[in-house]
């Protein structure tokens, strides 16, 4: 391109997957620079974006989100209560996006409550598509220890007249439809398990069913995406190599306090309703509550958002009630 050059490393795979993701991103019309092709290229290929990527991605992949989703930023197809989006997660977001353009499964990964799942059912929810009614529905299956592959697939139950039928799972009912499939917490579920989702991965076009032998053709519409926290948080396991080599694994960054707080204020707006109307009033009480929760002898990196907002809620309602005390600030 331009008489300039890009060494892609990895396997043979490896660059048939990136030569896909190219093709596809320019027939959805996306001008790919050096740089786009750099960082796809080391993101594809090595089957992780590194933190080292993540610094440009957010504002390098704008027009990707655009073309996924068909807004135009900064105007999100939903509310800031819902999702907000700060500069941290624009840049996992951003890579996400483009790799559903491409048809690349991907796993985000990151601690607790920092948006990974909320990212994938918006994404989803707000999904260009306007022939497939089921491309903008997400299935769905929660992994434990207990994640059978019938879970994914399907089960045999008896029907009404005696007889055995089969009855399809999500992952069968997500291939078959066009709609996007969510493993959620995948690295909890068996590896064996897991590596039953290779031949899914493998972005074929037809795929055997394992209970009952029957060929499926995957629609073109089908996503993959699962979720999960580092390896080694509360019994996580790695991937096994053969479907870490399938997948791109895209880290969500922790959240920092002031983004913390910014999105707290976010999701409180519709509990302090009028009594607190600003959206800077707003943060500084998400802010103070931040602040109170670390004075008594929390880790910041220990709260995750979801406890901070349930806390945060509880506070002002008992605050508004007037059960807060006689401090002059209500905290």
């Amino acid at each position: 391109r331009a008489g300039k050059s890009l060494q892609v490393s990895g396997n043979l795979r490896a660059h048939v997957r990136f030569m896909r993701c190219v093709a596809q991103l320019e027939r959805a019309g996306m001008a790919l620079t050096m740089e786009h092709l750099g960082v796809l290229s080391e993101a594809l290929t090595s089957g992780v974006c590194k933190d080292t990527l993540l610094a440009s991605v957010g504002e390098l992949f704008r027009d990707h989100v655009f073309a996924a989703l068909g807004c135009q930023l900064p105007d999100w197809p939903w509310t800031p209560e819902e999702f907000l989006m700060t500069p941290q997660r624009l840049t996992s977001f951003a890579l996400a996006c483009t790799a559903m353009l491409c048809g690349v499964p991907v796993v985000l990964e990151g601690s607790p409550s920092v948006g990974k799942t909320a990212a994938v059912r918006l994404m989803t929810e707000n999904r260009c598509n306007s022939k497939n009614p089921f491309a903008n529905t997400v299935e769905f299956v929660p992994n434990s220890a207990d994640t059978t592959p019938q879970d994914y697939f399907g089960r045999f139950r008896v029907g009404l007249n005696g007889t055995l039928e089969f009855i399809p799972g999500p992952l069968l009912r997500a291939l078959v439809n066009g709609s996007v499939f969510l493993a959620d917490e995948l690295n909890l579920a068996p590896p064996e398990v897991v590596a039953f989702l290779q031949v899914v991965l493998e972005n074929p076009r037809y795929v055997t069913v394992p209970m009952i032998g029957k060929v499926v053709k995957v629609h073109p519409d089908f996503r993959f995406f699962a979720t999960q926290n580092p390896f080694g948080v509360s019994g996580r396991k790695p991937l096994p190599e053969p479907v870490q080599a399938l997948v791109l694994v895209v880290k969500c960054p922790p959240l920092e306090r002031d983004e913390m707080a910014s999105i707290m204020a976010a999701r409180m707006a519709p509990v302090l309703g009028s009594a607190v109307p600003s959206e800077a009033d707003r943060k500084s009480v998400a802010a103070e509550m931040i602040k109170i929760m670390l004075e008594a002898s929390y880790s910041f990196d220990e709260i995750t958002l979801r406890q901070f907002i349930r806390w945060t809620r509880r506070a002002w309602s008992d605050y508004s009630h007037g059960c807060s005390g006689d401090s002059e600030d209500g905290w």
